[in-house]
């Protein structure tokens, strides 16, 4: 006979709780990047309606979340490598110089008062 048994469902293991909370992560995942896909990226509108064609339109949109993803990797990426090398300049014991130019100055004075900021013993002015 096949039936359940009565009264209280048993309580699940530590360890199999666990697994189930694991494995609803891992869907919340997937079923989250199909929600972005249909908001961002219009995968509940397509208008074809072969199977090959619909097939591309699907794998092409993905390919665009994906490439999209990369590319916001990439970006944090060297937005790190960035902040670290200006978090090390500002770490030195270099005085910092503001450079404030107008907007009339001429291209010379803005090159002499660049080099004067990074190089500031070098005497640039004989030099125009």
């Amino acid at each position: 006979m096949n039936a359940r048994p009565k009264g209280r469902k048993p309580k699940n293991s530590k360890y199999k709780q666990e697994k189930l909370r694991k494995r609803n992560n891992q869907r919340n995942v997937i079923e989250g990047r199909f929600g972005e896909g249909k908001n961002r990226y219009g995968l509940d509108n397509l208008r074809t309606r072969l199977p090959a064609t619909i097939g591309a339109d699907v794998h092409l949109t993905f390919l665009a979340m994906n490439l999209a993803k990369y590319v916001r990797e990439i970006e944090s990426g060297l937005f790190s490598v960035f902040y670290g090398i200006a978090t090390w300049l500002m770490r030195q014991k270099m005085p910092l110089k503001v450079l404030m130019v107008r907007r009339e100055a001429s291209a010379a004075t803005c090159q002499l008062a660049i080099r004067e900021l990074w190089a500031p013993n070098l005497d640039c002015r004989k030099t125009f």
